[in-house]
């Protein structure tokens, strides 16, 4: 039998950046799909989650609670995302803490940003997802420099031991298949686990646009923008 695909990055209305998935609707399409559970990572919070948990229980799904948290050593660096998804009440405990430090000391004009020392500290409970092409390994694979992105992936399997997965993502872009290639033989040469991701922040194909405006407007850009991303 086919083990199903279950979603594991998705960005709910209240990723108010990007995402446009209401939360009903999400679960409404897992338990249409017959996944047995769906994961809710919106970004920096868990203004969702009592929402969401309720849903998936009503619907017979198995909700998966975690976010995508932003982190960075230096001030001035663009920071790098790491998922972080709950795997039992200290875990919980741990992430809420990483979201409260993040709002209460690492506001800046990036937005709501941890220090790497603060996942350090509490790792417990946590299951990490790399960050695939965004996160410091992906982005040292693109920099080609697969010397530094063994070292990071070497750092974080450190702290959260078989907890650590590199993020698989093909979902279209430039540099997926480079990143997606430079990902697996690590994985191989460290004998690291991985793990298949999409990055879903709406539900159907025509909701693209829609999404597209909303991170226009938290960018304070236009569509027609030729300086947009």
């Amino acid at each position: 039998m086919q083990t199903p695909f279950v979603h594991l990055r998705n960005h709910s209305e209240y990723s108010l950046s990007d995402g446009l998935l209401r939360v009903p609707d999400l679960v409404r399409q897992a338990a249409q799909s017959g996944v047995p559970a769906v994961a809710l990572t919106d970004r920096c919070n868990f203004y969702a989650l009592v929402k969401f948990q309720k849903a998936a229980f009503a619907a017979g799904v198995k909700p998966i609670f975690g976010a995508e948290i932003t982190w960075s050593d230096e001030p001035d660096e663009l920071p790098f995302l790491l998922t972080l998804l709950v795997q039992n009440a200290e875990g919980y405990k741990n992430l809420v803490e990483l979201i409260s430090l993040a709002y209460t000391q690492g506001q800046d004009l990036r937005g709501a940003v941890v220090q790497r020392d603060w996942i350090e500290k509490h790792a417990a409970g946590l299951i990490a997802l790399s960050g695939a092409s965004e996160g410091d390994v992906g982005r040292a694979l693109l920099g080609s420099s697969p010397e530094l992105a063994e070292q990071h992936a070497a750092h974080w399997h450190k702290i959260f031991g078989d907890r650590y997965y590199l993020d698989l993502q093909r979902l279209g872009r430039e540099n997926d298949e480079r990143y997606v290639a430079g990902a697996v033989a690590l994985a191989e040469k460290m004998q690291l686990p991985v793990v298949a991701t999409n990055a879903c922040c709406f539900m159907q194909r025509e909701d693209f646009e829609a999404h597209e405006v909303r991170v226009c407007i938290n960018d304070s850009r236009t569509l027609d923008d030729p300086r947009r991303p």
